[in-house]
């Protein structure tokens, strides 16, 4: 609608690929990412009168410039990882079930590179204590895959276990991941969860100016088991191979 009203006031009903980047250009940040996305946004859109007889114009694709930018991520040292953890088991309120449960959803992903989504949809039927091994359903593309755990995280799981059925032992949810009053963690909470704790840690700059997230736990997995494959001397095949599937 925003295109229109442009459109409209600019020439009515004639349109142009001039007239498609000069409404991108209008984009509030002014970044090139920005501009991209915007022009991106319209190429459907033309596709479509294209097809309906009403235009001759196509909107060519990268005309503008890439509309995604892949920013490095943070790595968080052994030291960040101690300094998250205890300062989420600090988190409010102190006698309720919201600091452990954020304190073991960081460790659970710096050791598994689970994604923050998989981690927070992690049902009691998915975490299996005696094989040491997590089922996630409904992984990215849909798929099933088995996540084996170090013996050290399934003794936390358990311990966080005990503890959730202890504070919500009448909870119906079905979550391994709780909060207080028998409320399942979603993602939304779980980020802002993190914030706080990122903030109460100290570990608020990270590269190009931009904060540490939850997601980059993942990013540090797998950086430093590539790094023990490597240090190992593993062949380069096997941990390229196994860096990839692991993305």
């Amino acid at each position: 609608m925003n295109f229109a009203r442009f459109a409209e006031q600019r020439c009515g009903t004639v349109l142009t690929i001039k007239l498609a980047l000069c409404w991108a250009n209008l984009a509030p940040s002014k970044s090139h990412i920005a501009i991209a996305r915007r022009f991106s946004a319209l190429r459907p859109f033309f596709r479509y009168l294209s097809e309906q007889g009403h235009s001759n114009i196509i909107l060519p694709t990268h005309y503008v410039g890439p509309t995604h930018r892949r920013l490095p991520p943070f790595i968080f040292s052994d030291a960040d990882v101690l300094q998250l953890m205890s300062a989420a088991a600090k988190l409010f309120p102190s006698n309720g079930l919201r600091p452990i449960t954020i304190k073991t959803l960081i460790g659970l992903m710096v050791s598994s590179g689970l994604r923050r989504g998989e981690a927070v949809r992690l049902q009691c039927q998915d975490v299996c204590f005696n094989d040491g091994a997590l089922t996630i359903q409904n992984s990215k593309g849909w798929r099933k895959r088995i996540i084996p755990i170090a013996p050290s995280t399934v003794i936390a799981l358990k311990s966080y276990d005990r503890i959730r059925r202890k504070h919500n032992p009448f909870s119906q949810t079905g979550a391994f991941f709780e909060f207080d009053d028998a409320q399942a963690l979603n993602i939304r909470a779980a980020d802002y969860a993190f914030q706080l704790t990122r903030e109460a840690a100290g570990l608020m700059e990270g590269l190009n100016g931009r904060s540490p997230r939850l997601y980059d736990l993942r990013h540090t997995f797998v950086c430093k088991r590539v790094t023990q494959w490597y240090e190992q001397s593993i062949g380069k095949m096997t941990f390229y191979f196994t860096y990839t599937r692991l993305l």
